[in-house]
This record gives C-alpha cells, sequence and structure tokens, in this order.
C-alpha cells in the first residue's frame, strides 16, 4: 500500500521534483497520518519504497524502469512515458 501511495504521488506531480522531506509530508497527508517533524532516518526508507516501486514498473512495461528519475541531492520525479526518452538525452 505505502509503494501504491508513492507512485499515486509520484503522478500526481508529474516532470515536478520532489525532495524526500517533501514525499514524506505528502505522504502522510494523502495517507491521513498527522503531520509530524521529518526524521533522517526516513531517508533511505523512501529511497528503499522507490527501489521496488522501478522494480515492479520494469517488471511491468519496457520503459518502466526509467519512469522515476533520481535527480542526486535534489529528489525524484515522475516522468512521463513519452518524455521519457527526452529526459534521457
Amino acid at each position: 500500500a505505502y509503494q501504491f501511495d508513492l507512485l499515486w504521488l509520484l503522478a500526481g506531480a508529474p516532470d515536478q521534483v520532489l525532495g524526500r522531506e517533501q514525499i514524506h509530508q505528502r505522504l502522510r497527508a494523502l495517507r491521513g497520518e498527522p503531520a509530524g517533524e521529518f526524521d533522517p532516518a526516513v531517508d533511505r526508507s523512501i529511497d528503499v519504497h522507490l527501489s521496488k516501486v522501478r522494480a515492479a514498473l520494469a517488471a511491468a512495461h519496457p520503459a518502466g524502469a526509467g519512469l522515476i528519475r533520481t535527480l542526486r541531492g535534489v529528489g525524484y520525479m515522475l516522468v512521463p512515458v513519452g518524455a521519457a526518452k527526452d529526459h534521457d538525452a
């Protein structure tokens, strides 16, 4: 369920870079959880969940693995299928 929520969150903001803290806070709101302070230990759990989402996307479609981009030090973004090749250039 967490991974679906994570994909849903990214899909709702295509081509928008979301940092880990933004992802964490938005997921809490999406899931109806009270807002809380961002715990840096959550950083790695978001990475792990994103890797699982990437694996599921890759299993579902050949281009799936490249749909979630990592911008080092900035965050993550979902790239629409038609635009994925443009972002690779």
